[in-house]
Order: structure tokens, then C-alpha cells, then sequence
């Protein structure tokens, strides 16, 4: 004789849609059917959110969260940072991320020398100009082949402040602008060398085709026989 063994099983109904949502129907496990192209079958179990409200939640799937807002609603999640990441649908089941800033590279490094009190001065690039010397040229810009934003600069000076600041700010296509929350500068608490890493939201953005450099703001700034190298950090979109 040949043993028979069934399995047991759970059918669901697929042909009624999800009913509104009840108080009472927590702990349920409802099938929500396909109503056309595009769309699937999901398992739904019915079950109390943070803020007491009574909802479907999908059984199937991973979620996508960025910045703490879910985009989908899954039992597993997949917490990414928002500053680096963005989400989208495409379909409405899948969930498709993509990294903000594949390449993250350093310009520079740029020059100024005998920095003046107060000024608005653009920092240049250093060229050999014989096999032997070396010279500061008239340009200090660089080309974007796509774009993207200046997330970071470095200052330093070889001597050490004495009065007032000189604040080095990225410039698009000539253009001076700060990052958020605040430049590197040369002050009476970092008198020699500072620096500042931002996030991709807080950068300077900039398109394809247009050439990044950097100036110095300087306001009181002593001594004037000071001179100041700079790297600027940027990140592509891709």
C-alpha cells in the first residue's frame, strides 16, 4: 500500500475586494485581488498603526524607507539614509532607489597669495611655467562634465591668522555660494586650517557645462603676507 499525505492549506477568497477597515478585524488575513494589468495579488493582514488608526498592511515584499517616511508598507524594511538616497515607484509594487552622488571627487587644490583685509578675491590654479618653476596662473575653474554639487572645502594658511576672517565659498560659472549651514573660515578659533563636509542637500548645486571654482571672502583679515591653499569636494550625479 502507498501513503497518501496531504498538505494542508489556507484558500483565500480572490474574488471580493478588501472590505472597509474595522476596529474588530484586527488580526485578520485578507487577500486583496488583482483588479487589471499592472496590479497583483497581495496577502493583507489587518493590524493597529503608531497612531491607533486600523489599517491593511501588505504580508509580501520589502519595504523602502527613506528619512523615516515608508514608502512601501512591508513587513521587512530597508532603512536608507535620505540625504543620499531618493525612491520612486515604477510600478506602484516596485520600489527602484538610486544613489545621489555616484562620484565624489576633490578640485584643486587652488591658490592665493598676500590675502588683502577686505576682499572678495577668486583663488587660482598653479602651473609649471619651466620644467623648474612654478607660477600661480589667471584661471582657477574647473569644467563639470554632468552635474551635480560642491559638498565640502578645505582651507589652510601659511601663517596663522592674527585679525579678523577670510571665509573660502565655492563659485558656479563665477558665482559666489555658500553652503548651508556655514563655510570653512579662517577665524580666531581655527587661525591656521579648517574645513567643512556637507550633505548632498546642503551643497552647492551645479549643471553640466559649468566651471566650479572658489574665492575668499576676507573682512579685517591680518596678516595680508599670508598665503592660502583651498580643495573643494564634489559629488556627480553620475
Amino acid at each position: 500500500m502507498t501513503a497518501r499525505r496531504s498538505t494542508p492549506y489556507l484558500k483565500l477568497d480572490t474574488s471580493n475586494p478588501l472590505p472597509t477597515v474595522t476596529d474588530s478585524m484586527r488580526g485578520q488575513i485578507r487577500l486583496d485581488p488583482a483588479t487589471g494589468a499592472g496590479d497583483e495579488d497581495t496577502v493583507m493582514f489587518v493590524g493597529k498603526n503608531e497612531d491607533g488608526t486600523i489599517s491593511y498592511r501588505a504580508m509580501n515584499g520589502i519595504a523602502i524607507q527613506v528619512a523615516d517616511v515608508t514608502l512601501e508598507d512591508r513587513i521587512s524594511v530597508m532603512d536608507f539614509g535620505g540625504d543620499d538616497f531618493v525612491v520612486s515607484e515604477s510600478p506602484d509594487y516596485e520600489a527602484n532607489v538610486s544613489l545621489l552622488g555616484n562620484i565624489t571627487m576633490t578640485l584643486g587644490p587652488y591658490f592665493l597669495n598676500d590675502v588683502p583685509g577686505t576682499a572678495t578675491s577668486n583663488l587660482f590654479s598653479m602651473f609649471f611655467d619651466t620644467t623648474t618653476a612654478v607660477s600661480i596662473g589667471t584661471t582657477g575653474s574647473w569644467y563639470m562634465p554632468v552635474a551635480g554639487r560642491v559638498v565640502g572645502g578645505f582651507i589652510q594658511s601659511d601663517t596663522g591668522r592674527t585679525a579678523g576672517t577670510a571665509q573660502l565659498r565655492p563659485t558656479i560659472s563665477g558665482t559666489g555660494t555658500s553652503f548651508t549651514g556655514g563655510n570653512p573660515t579662517l577665524d580666531a578659533t581655527n587661525t591656521s586650517r579648517h574645513s567643512v563636509l556637507t550633505t548632498w542637500a546642503n551643497g552647492v548645486s551645479f549643471n553640466a557645462g559649468q566651471r566650479v571654482g572658489c574665492e575668499l571672502i576676507t573682512s579685517g583679515w591680518t596678516p595680508t603676507t599670508a598665503n592660502v591653499t583651498a580643495l573643494l569636494v564634489v559629488r556627480l550625479d553620475s
